[in-house]
């Protein structure tokens, strides 16, 4: 049942979805359909504005087109690249911005083209069961209701599946900036059939996942002055000077990252320590 159009009516629902929690500093209602990394990442982002006194929002937006890039099988999972093409109004305002401010803004704010590349990971063998009108409605395992008011959904109240895994359904790991994605960026990495022999799990998309949520753990530590948000996520040589790239993340503004690609993986010898 696996169709073209299928993958692009899902990532029409999830822009929908996505683009109408992230204008509503909220994000929580696209965790069902989210990767970790990637859900982290927005959360962080929107943290980091909120400390800054901004919002953004977004109106009267258009899908031009959405197209299939490119697909990969790299066990365990499945991938698909899929080209995202819109426009909208975007602004950024005050946080306490009241409604009519916030539509001043948008109308003064000129309609303008974007395009991403989403990537999409399931795992391999798996079977969407879901049509995209349920995406973020409904388990993609066994097809219970969410309940809206049920907060940051992970697991499904009825058949206990982690929804947002991957594991039944299609979720979203990357959005890449048209301008940093290439086409061998689905190339082989060095060292990474290596790093697969030892654990199979590991795949170049949940890398460049963690890698993506790592630097934006770097930002938030910088920006909030404090180590807290890299004591579990840096080793120790580096959390000891996780400070030194403080005052660049202090002064800097509009962060944004605009596509991870890994181009290398060391692996250590079982002799090394």
């Amino acid at each position: 049942n696996l169709t073209e159009a299928s993958i692009v009516d899902r990532v029409r629902r999830m822009s929908d979805i996505l683009r109408d929690a992230w204008t509503a500093g909220d994000i929580r209602a696209a965790r069902p359909f989210m990767s970790d990394g990637t859900f982290s990442r927005f959360q962080v982002q929107l943290e980091l504005m909120r400390s800054e006194g901004v919002r953004n929002v977004m109106s009267d937006t258009k899908v031009l087109y959405v197209t299939l890039e490119a697909v990969q099988t790299n066990p365990p999972l499945d991938i698909v690249h899929v080209r995202f093409t819109a426009e909208a109004r975007d602004a950024t305002v005050p946080l306490q911005s009241t409604p009519q401010q916030i539509q001043s803004a948008l109308s003064s704010a000129p309609v303008a083209p974007y395009t991403e590349i989403w990537t999409l990971v399931r795992r391999q063998g798996a079977q969407t069961k879901q049509s995209a009108e349920n995406v973020g409605k409904a388990c993609p395992s066994c097809g219970a209701p969410f309940d809206p008011g049920g907060g940051e959904i992970v697991t499904c109240n009825y058949c206990k599946a982690l929804v947002c895994s991957g594991e039944h359904d299609w979720v979203l790991a990357e959005i890449t900036q048209l301008s940093e994605w290439h086409p061998n960026s689905a190339e082989a990495v060095p060292g990474l059939d290596g790093l697969r022999e030892v654990d199979l799990g590991v795949t170049r998309e949940t890398l460049e996942d963690r890698a993506s949520y790592l630097f934006w753990k770097w930002i938030e530590n910088g920006r909030k002055a404090s180590a807290a948000p890299l004591r579990k996520a840096a080793t120790p040589e580096l959390f000891a000077h996780s400070g030194d790239g403080a005052q660049i993340a202090q002064s800097a503004r509009d962060i944004a990252i605009g596509g991870a690609d890994l181009i290398l993986c060391d692996v250590a010898r079982s002799d090394e320590p």
